[in-house]
């Protein structure tokens, strides 16, 4: 699921950079990416907290703070890079930076088949426990 999300995610970003001297459609554009990368987020994080071996609450922390450092250098990148190159300069470097994630993700998929056993084994056991009314 994870590496879908970050290639549709890619998708609106280079779509978003074609369109970005349209209001109307930058605008739709950045809803859709919104939705997108608030599934990303849902599913990003359920991997993190499940593939790692650190107590939750220190992942939690850990992942927290790469988010908030990507979000705190985001914005001066794009304006440079808009002021360097274009305005669609920074979509294309982000979509750049989400396939890069995705094959990431598609190359050490092994690593987080911990975090995917982990969801089944629970979904299973809880459903188990639903059929017996528990």
């Amino acid at each position: 699921m994870l590496w879908i999300l970050l290639i549709l995610f890619a998708s609106a970003l280079v779509t978003a950079g074609l369109v970005v001297h349209s209001p109307t459609a930058l605008v739709v554009m950045v809803v859709v990416g919104g939705l997108i990368i608030g599934m990303i987020n849902t599913v990003l994080t359920e991997c993190v907290m499940e593939a790692s071996d650190l107590p939750r609450a220190v992942a939690s922390s850990a992942y927290s703070g790469v988010r908030f450092i990507g979000g705190a250098i985001a914005p001066p990148i794009a304006a440079s890079l808009a002021a360097t190159f274009s305005q669609t300069a920074p979509f294309l470097f982000g979509a750049f930076g989400v396939l890069v994630a995705a094959v990431l993700v598609i190359t050490f998929a092994r690593l987080l088949n911990r975090a995917d056993r982990r969801f089944t084994e629970g979904a299973e056991v809880e459903a188990e426990a639903i059929t017996l009314g528990e």
